[in-house]
């Protein structure tokens, strides 16, 4: 008899992957530089985009977790129309 073994959640990825974010937000002033003002406006920017892009995303994220049937489709819908928030609030009931 074949032992079936059971299928892994997804969700116990997010918080090792939120984890990680975390620790390279907090340790973005040693990697971009504290002491140069330009080099801080720099890594502020780079943060902010990762932070907006995650917000943008959570239909999608939402999506895949759950392992919906049409993630593919929510997908594509957040990223043609995520800009609008009538997509968005329609990729994110959706999902």
């Amino acid at each position: 008899m074949i032992a079936m073994g059971r299928r892994r959640s997804p969700r116990r990825y997010l918080l090792p992957l939120a984890t990680g974010l975390c620790c390279i937000l907090l340790q973005s002033d040693f990697a971009f530089g504290a002491d140069d003002g330009e080099d801080s406006a720099i890594g502020f920017l780079i943060i902010a985009g990762l932070v907006i892009a995650a917000i943008y995303f959570i239909p999608t994220i939402i999506a895949f977790v759950r392992a919906h049937p049409n993630r593919w489709l929510i997908a594509l819908i957040n990223i043609a129309f995520g800009g609008t928030v009538i997509g968005w609030f329609g990729a994110l009931i959706w999902a």
